[in-house]
């Protein structure tokens, strides 16, 4: 935990917040036994929030931003949340935080010191400036399933993320493809991610969220994970999901997809597909989903059908 324990600790502090009686250590033997990691070591926030409550909440994922006056509106509307930032010890390394404070009506010019965090990390720094960038990752919200309430009860600060769940459409599929970038190639032809890893993020489908270099690295035991590239399609169809992961490494076993299903009544499920890959090298896998299934999507890789004792 003390190497590689900022996310799920920051994870563990967001759900204390709302009521749920975690600790760290809790809900590390949690996720472990609930498929709450992806296959690189990094916390499935969806399915970590989701499980943890019995369904009670879900995780309100606003990824792969550093927009200082979305975080005060967030935060100053009472939701504890969690960023990723740079590791002050390993170069290109990741770390995460709680904010926990900010400035109303803040904008882009708005001093990061003016944005109070708790932090996982043993060097106990108190604002964001410590860090000099972020980028918003979520924070639990409770699970309703009716219509956005009215009256009195719409001047809740989480009113306005109540949401429908009237259709089996599914809410949201969490793509996550460790060791390397991921594009997405939708049924409708549309992507989402990176063709080539550092080149320009494409999204083409309305209200999704690209973002790379989200391993889950600590600020204090230098440690350095394979690249973490998640892709979260809003509202997705059922279908055929192309995903090509370029590998910015090379690992023997921890690299591979993690997908998640939140389907429209904000129930989750899961599945793995882990292999070895070399750097530079691209690897295509077709996703397979119902809208209205229980069961977790179909990994496949891409046709030639991998032969036993062969490598590639």
């Amino acid at each position: 935990m003390s190497r590689l324990g900022c996310a799920v600790t920051s994870l563990a502090m967001v759900l204390t917040a709302t009521g749920q009686s975690v600790n760290p250590g809790t809900l590390n033997n949690f996720m472990n036994g609930h498929d709450g990691y992806t296959v690189g070591g990094g916390v499935k926030w969806e399915t970590g929030t989701s499980t943890v409550s019995n369904g009670e909440l879900r995780w309100k994922s606003v990824g792969g931003r550093s927009d200082r006056g979305v975080l005060a509106q967030q935060v100053c509307d009472g939701h504890a949340t969690v960023v990723w930032v740079p590791s002050l010890v390993t170069p290109g390394g990741s770390h995460f935080v709680v904010v926990t404070g900010a400035p109303r009506n803040a904008t882009d010019t708005t001093p990061l010191s003016e944005f109070h965090i708790v932090d996982p990390d043993a060097f106990r720094h108190t604002t964001l400036a410590d860090y000099d960038s972020f980028d918003l990752r979520g924070f639990p919200v409770p699970t309703v399933a009716e219509s956005t309430p009215t009256g009195a009860a719409a001047s809740s600060s989480i009113a306005g993320l109540f949401q429908t769940a009237a259709s089996q459409q599914a809410h949201g599929l969490d793509i996550r493809g460790t060791a390397g970038a991921i594009l997405v190639t939708d049924p409708q032809g549309r992507r989402l991610g990176q063709a080539q890893p550092g080149g320009p993020t494409l999204n083409e489908i309305a209200g999704s969220i690209y973002y790379p270099h989200d391993e889950p690295d600590d600020a204090a035991g230098g440690l350095a994970l394979p690249q973490l590239s998640v892709a979260l399609v809003k509202n997705p169809s059922p279908g055929v999901y192309q995903v090509m992961l370029t590998a910015t490494s090379t690992t023997d076993s921890i690299a591979g997809l993690d997908i998640t299903l939140e389907r429209a009544d904000y129930s989750v499920v899961s599945a793995t597909f882990g292999q070895s890959v070399t750097e530079g090298h691209a690897y295509r896998f077709d996703i397979t989903y119902d809208t209205n299934s229980t069961t977790a999507p179909l990994i496949q890789p891409a046709v030639p059908a991998w032969a036993s004792n062969t490598a590639y």
